[in-house]
């Protein structure tokens, strides 16, 4: 075991090439807020020969007020998510700070760069793709707008408490139908 481990360790010093990937979040000012992902990207890298190099992107920066309010630090957020190999939108919940993700996955997806969306992230993708390629601009989720009745593309679990936040993910296997 200690020999392989070695071995990884070698191989990780030779690496050469580096693959760039924006992290849009919320808590990008804390180090272990995305420990989870973070890994999972390092071994990713590792398994494909690349370092990795992780840009992180707070949401806010990328929305249009910080170009008014912090013209820099708008510039900047972007140059980060230009330059970039690819984007990640890492898991979370609540209102706060959705726009500029949604505006990150946008991006991603005119320019054709590879998207990852977890959790949160994945379901801004849902409400992105919605608002900007079927047209329906109203689309939302219920958590962030329980008033939205035309294109409610994201909805509630019936055992979610909106009060409640954290702790909240429904894991294991479960029967989940789609509605037309």
């Amino acid at each position: 075991m200690l020999m392989k481990w070695k071995e990884m360790a070698d191989r990780y010093d030779r690496l050469l090439e580096t693959c760039s990937i924006a992290l849009v979040g919320k808590y990008t000012k804390f180090s272990d807020s995305y420990a989870s992902v973070i890994k999972a990207l390092e071994h990713s890298a590792l398994a494909i020969n690349h370092k990795q190099d992780i840009e992180y992107i707070d949401s806010t920066d990328l929305e249009p007020s910080t170009l008014q309010e912090e013209p820099v630090r708008y510039h900047e957020a972007w140059q980060k998510l230009c330059s970039a190999h690819g984007v990640l939108v890492p898991g979370g919940f609540g209102v706060r700070r959705t726009e500029g993700k949604i505006h990150a996955i946008s991006w991603a997806r005119k320019q054709k760069k590879p998207f990852l969306g977890v959790w949160l992230g994945m379901q801004l993708a849902v409400v992105e793709f919605s608002r900007n390629v079927l047209g329906w601009e109203d689309a939302n989720s219920t958590e962030f707008n329980p008033n939205t009745s035309s294109h409610p593309v994201v909805i509630d679990m019936p055992e979610h408490n909106p009060g409640q936040m954290g702790g909240t993910m429904r894991l294991g296997k479960r029967r989940n139908p789609v509605l037309d």
